[in-house]
């Protein structure tokens, strides 16, 4: 039996986390629950009274060749060990598409978690979406990139306003709404990286052991290349992996990645088709 989760599951939901996603610590579980539990949808299936597998529908706006239409996010998709190769997430993925239809959001992006799992999604009626582009770059490399503009000068981190610069700086895109963009940014910080913030960007970066991965660059032209100078002025590393969107900066070697996906409950709107087509629906900032 599959049914929406009521304040009274979230225990059960928590449970089902810890069995099924062992690297999650407890203060993250804890950090969802409290900021999404309550506006998201969650999914329960039940094996007589057992509970089996859950699903959370977290709410995003798919914006595309102007219109801003309601989607949500299929996230943290578990089968609890015991109860796999029974057909149960299936299932829970059909009523899910089913229930955001009902709530208003016709479309479902999900990030797999792994690349075993693009497979399954697909035979579950997902299609890839490749606007998300990746450069390796030595120093100097980046350096040719930000093209000797003066370097942005940082402002503190403001959520607020950093998703108010999302909206506007990406047209065609999958944004979080509600309490999401504050908790995803605030999650990408409590896990040891940075958010460098100008008057017309910003840029989330973290270090990891082979140099400077900089996850999502949210500017254009002048303040884009502003935004690089000055990474390059705070971080001494040789190697940076830059994530670009679809109209950032011309990056050589900056290759396509297979990222999120996404369904419609019916047939895929033909505009929002072609964009996916030409590789220009930017997702980005999913949680991992």
């Amino acid at each position: 039996m599959i049914r929406p989760a009521r304040e009274a599951d979230r225990q059960t939901a928590a449970q089902i986390w810890r069995a099924c996603f062992t690297g999650d610590d407890d203060a993250y579980i804890a950090s969802f629950l409290d900021a999404c539990f309550g506006q998201a949808r969650c999914l329960l299936d039940f094996e007589g009274t057992e509970p089996a597998a859950m699903v959370h529908l977290l709410p995003m706006e798919l914006r595309a060749g102007g219109r801003a239409l309601p989607a949500q996010c299929l996230y943290a998709a578990a089968t609890l060990p015991q109860c796999r190769g029974r057909g149960i997430m299936r299932r829970l993925i059909e009523a899910s598409v089913h229930s955001g239809l009902e709530a208003g959001r016709a479309y479902t992006v999900l990030m797999p978690a792994a690349q075993s799992l693009y497979r399954f999604y697909a035979a579950s009626g997902f299609r890839d979406v490749n606007a998300l582009r990746c450069a390796s770059l030595s120093r100097a490399e980046l350096e040719a990139a930000a093209g000797g503009e003066p370097a942005a000068a940082l402002l503190p981190p403001d959520y607020a306003r950093m998703e108010a610069l999302r909206r506007r700086h990406f047209e065609n895109a999958a944004l979080w709404e509600g309490a999401m963009p504050r908790f995803v940014f605030e999650e990408w910080t409590r896990t040891g990286g940075s958010a460098l913030m100008s008057d017309e960007g910003y840029a989330l970066v973290i270090m990891q052991e082979d140099g400077l991965f900089v996850k999502e660059l949210c500017a254009a032209g002048a303040p884009l290349r502003a935004l690089l100078s000055a990474i390059l002025n705070l971080y001494g590393c040789e190697r940076f992996r830059v994530f670009l969107p679809p109209d950032a900066v011309e990056i050589p070697g900056a290759g396509l990645v297979r990222a999120a996906m996404i369904r419609a409950a019916g047939e895929m709107d033909a505009h929002i088709a072609r964009i996916i087509d030409h590789n220009k629906l930017y997702i980005n900032m999913m949680l991992d």
